[in-house]
């Protein structure tokens, strides 16, 4: 049921890919283009898991699952920068000024740092089963991931600035709800649930997307 459910998150995503490529070569934007790498590393992520049972223990999904865990840490930060462009195409006026644009890249570079040195570097996976699914799992417990947490509560922040300019709710809830599938443990919920909120996080991110087109498209696509 569990590796159903990983797949099923997978061809949504993919399906993401190709709505956001599709948007992308209508209506370009910084968003779109940071979205579209970022939609291929949100699919790898539970692609690891869906291939457990089938690659088994082994040097294969060890490997795969090390890396899973790098990209965890280099990639999360980035989904600031598409929620930070929506919000200045969204007229959010602290977007604007560009000590801000100098914070959030300072800000980023902080969180890659945060999540290399508390989510990868030492971490020593083992093999075990969760929820009927081969994985390899640190051995000893990281903590909450701190950077995840602050990257999705500014996308949130950011999200509620949309709303209160032009009453679109997407980014703020997409924000939110993977805020809580980072922070709801595996025994509330299973991991292949909570590994759906990746899928409206990119959800959210479209249809802010489709929401800003309407009127205040980027500069990029001129």
């Amino acid at each position: 049921m569990a590796s159903t459910l990983y797949w099923v998150n997978i061809a949504l995503l993919f399906i993401c890919l190709i709505w956001a490529s599709g948007m992308f070569y209508k209506y370009p934007s910084w968003a779109l283009a940071m979205l579209l790498p970022m939609l291929a590393w949100l699919m790898f992520d539970p692609l690891v898991s869906a291939l457990g049972n089938a690659l088994g223990e082994g040097s294969t999904l060890q490997v795969l699952s090390y890396l899973r865990y790098l990209l965890r840490a280099l990639a999360t930060p980035f989904l600031l920068i598409i929620a930070f462009d929506q919000a200045k195409r969204a007229q959010v006026k602290w977007t604007d000024d560009p000590l801000v644009m100098l914070l959030l890249g300072l800000v980023i570079v902080a969180l890659i740092a945060l999540g290399i040195f508390k989510g990868f570097v030492g971490i020593n996976l083992q093999i075990t089963e969760m929820e009927g699914i081969k994985v390899y799992k640190e051995e000893e417990p990281l903590g909450l991931p701190f950077a995840a947490i602050v990257t999705m509560s500014l996308i949130a922040l950011m999200g509620a600035g949309i709303y209160f300019k032009n009453r679109a709710p997407w980014l703020f809830l997409g924000g939110l709800v993977m805020l809580a599938g980072i922070l709801i443990p595996p025994s509330i919920l299973p991991s292949a649930v909570l590994a759906s909120s990746s899928v409206v996080l990119a959800l959210c991110f479209l249809f802010t997307e489709i929401k800003l087109h309407k009127f205040a498209p980027n500069p990029v696509a001129h």
